[in-house]
Formats: structure tokens, sequence, C-alpha cells
């Protein structure tokens, strides 16, 4: 079954200790609401380098700190001949039956009897027979969470059109204590798709208080800064750099 090659988190794209705090508990506490009616997919949204990919490498080893990773999946552009958004929720399916055997067995008797779908491209028939079904046997007593970071670099409007449309309209179909996060910047044909949507609760990254942000840069350029050895910088000219940076890491 096609697998997206360096699928994964990477704990050296962590947020440094000590920021983005509010963000990732707000994050936090979604994923691990037990009420049934908890939207399932949350929408970080911002411009480019305002940290969103290091957010979800974040919670990604929190979540799976606690057994409540399900699959993680980042889209790059720099390897789109590899076609990662043909293998999205193979990739997802493959995760989940390397932990749940319950996922497991399913997945393998729906393979038995239609053999093709291990290497099919089609991501509507992958998520129905692939994903949907078979996390009928995930457990229902913890949070499970599915996270694919940098949507907008997984091609273009057409190579993820159906991508979207799923997780527009589907995405109920999961069990309720399985959550979805997405990273993105907010383009055209995303934010068309995401916004508005009830069950898709969305955060935009620019958004957060600018005291918050300006905060969050100054201890990672400070902490940047000090690995320099004989390196001073004073207050004032910490500050400059912060207000240099226009909200971006």
């Amino acid at each position: 079954m096609a697998y997206a090659h360096g699928a994964g988190y990477n704990t050296t794209k962590q947020c440094l200790d000590g920021t983005r705090v509010e963000i990732l508990a707000e994050i936090e506490e979604w994923a691990c609401n037990p009420d049934p009616n908890t939207q399932p997919v949350f929408w970080l949204n911002g411009a480019a380098g305002t940290g969103k990919s290091a957010i979800a490498h974040t919670l990604a080893v929190q979540f799976n700190q606690y057994n409540e990773l399900g699959s993680f999946l980042c889209f790059d552009r720099n390897y789109l001949a590899e076609r990662r958004h043909e293998k999205v929720f193979t990739t997802m399916a493959h995760d989940l039956a390397s932990q749940y055997p319950g996922v497991k067995q399913r997945l393998v008797a729906k393979i038995q009897k239609r053999n093709w779908l291990k290497q099919t491209t089609d991501i509507i028939q992958q998520w129905e027979s692939l994903l949907v079904k078979p996390s009928a046997q995930l457990p229902t007593d913890c949070p499970i969470v599915l996270i694919i970071d940098a949507l907008d670099e997984s091609g273009d409007t057409q190579s993820r059109n159906h991508l979207l449309s799923i997780l527009a309209h589907r995405t109920r179909k999961l069990p309720s204590n399985v959550r979805i996060l997405l990273t993105s910047r907010p383009l055209d044909d995303i934010a068309q798709a995401l916004r508005s949507r009830s069950h898709i609760r969305s955060m935009v990254i620019d958004d957060i208080p600018k005291s918050l942000i300006d905060r969050d840069i100054k201890g990672y350029i400070s902490a940047r800064l000090n690995q320099i050895p004989d390196f001073f910088v004073d207050a004032n000219r910490l500050d400059f750099l912060v207000d240099c940076s226009e909200g971006l890491f």
C-alpha cells in the first residue's frame, strides 16, 4: 500500500520551549475535548513564516507521548514529484493499522477482497474503504489526532481538489474522538473549501495579539543569539530585531 516518503514529524522543527504556549494549549484542549459535538477539524492558517509547521510538529510530539497521534503527514513543494497528495489516506491507514490491531484486521480483510485498493490513487476510495470503514475499530476512550501540515504545498489547485472536498464534506464519517489538524496558508481554493464550515474550527495565526507574537519572536531570537560564543545583544537592539521581523519567525 502506498506510503508517503518522509511522513512523520521532525523533532528538530518544534517550537522553542516557552513559546506559542497559548496556541498549543488551545489546540490541545480542542483535540482532547470529549464532547462528541466538538468540531472534528481544526484549520490553523496564516502567512508563510508565521510558525504553523513548528506548531504542528510540536503538537505531534506531544500527542505521540500520550499515544494520541494517529498519523502525521507534511507536504513539501520540493517533493511534488512524489505525488504525496495521492498517498494521504493510504499513509494514514497504514499508520493507524500499525498501532491498532482491530484496524489492521479490518484493513487486511478489505484489501483481500479488493486487492487493487493497495495501489489506487483515487483518494475518495482510499478515504471510504481504507480509512473510514476500518476506523470503526479504533478505540473510543482517547483522542486520536491526524495531522496534515503545509496543505498549501501539496501541489496546484487541481491536485488537491478531491482532498479539500473530503475535508469539507466527509470528515464527520470518522469516529467522534478522531480529530484532524490542518495547517496551511489561506490560498484561495483552500479558504473557499474550509472557511465557514460548521465542522471546521479555524484559527488565523496572524490574528493572535501582537504582544504575544513579539514575546515569542523575542524569545526565539534571544535563544539563537545566545548560541553564538561571546556574542551579546542589548535589550534595545533585541527589540529592534523583533520589530524588523514583522511577526515572522
